[in-house]
């Protein structure tokens, strides 16, 4: 039976806080372990405030065990049997295996989840997102209006990505990877080009609302990539930005809302 979720309450905000980018890992390879179980997992979100996240399961793997796609996606199904409607999960796809990427979209689209990612080239064994190998794969996900997220690769393989798949809506991670400037103006270029703040979308100063500025706040989620990154530390990161109310309602939920067309509440 799915887990009972309450959550730290902040003045103003009368709606579910959603991580678009959080993981569903337990003791990672890092230092700093992060939660060793099911209740510290959820009580540390629920303490940040977050009712809601979405997420991948990314096993760190050379890209030649076409088994290793099914198993990662049947770790997050598992996390959505325990979690409930608080856990949104996306699906994993691989260039190395466009037929069986294609068939587990399909299986997640049926299940009724749209979100594809964090696909991750620097677990995966590849490099690059546009390639033909790849082409099939983003092709499905388009024709179903799915959303794909993405680790950033470089700045020039992103753009070739939204220039090769216009009608694909693609959510970009970590907007200081190429630093505000480029990132953001990736978005002016590309109007299906979207970010998440996770990892260092908030380190600089007023980066939340520079990028708004330039791109609107209809195209920014909220993320944190929990448990790598602290998710209250991000939530405060958007409460202390110089936001409207709507504003910091569309990256806190109402973004993930129209994207994906779940609503939790």
């Amino acid at each position: 039976m799915p887990m009972e979720w309450k959550c730290r309450s902040f003045p103003g905000i009368d709606y579910p806080i959603i991580d678009a980018h959080a993981h569903p890992y337990f003791n990672r390879d890092c230092p700093l372990s992060g939660p060793k179980d099911h209740d510290q997992y959820q009580q540390e979100l629920s303490d940040a405030g977050i009712s809601f996240f979405c997420g991948t399961f990314n096993l760190r793997n050379d890209g030649t065990d076409p088994e290793i796609l099914r198993k990662e996606n049947d770790i997050v199904l598992q996390w959505r049997e325990h979690f409930g409607k608080h856990f949104y999960p996306g699906v994993n796809i691989h260039p190395n295996y466009p037929a069986a990427s294609i068939a587990e979209i399909k299986r997640f689209y049926d299940l009724g989840f749209r979100w594809v990612g964090e696909i991750a080239w620097y677990v995966q064994g590849y490099r690059d997102y546009a390639v033909p190998e790849m082409d099939p794969i983003l092709e499905t996900v388009s024709d179903l209006g799915m959303i794909l997220n993405i680790h950033p690769s470089t700045a020039e393989d992103v753009d070739r990505l939204l220039s090769r798949f216009p009608r694909l809506k693609v959510v970009i991670a970590h907007p200081g990877s190429f630093g505000c400037d480029i990132s953001y103006g990736l978005a002016e270029k590309h109007p299906n080009a979207y970010w998440d703040l996770s990892g260092s979308g908030l380190s600089r100063w007023h980066m939340l609302r520079w990028g708004i500025d330039r791109i609107g706040a209809e195209r920014i989620l909220f993320g944190t990539d929990y448990p790598v990154n602290d998710p209250l530390m991000n939530v405060w990161g958007v409460l202390a930005e110089p936001l409207t109310d709507a504003e910091r309602k569309a990256v806190f939920h109402d973004n993930f809302v129209r994207l994906t067309g779940y609503d939790p509440a």
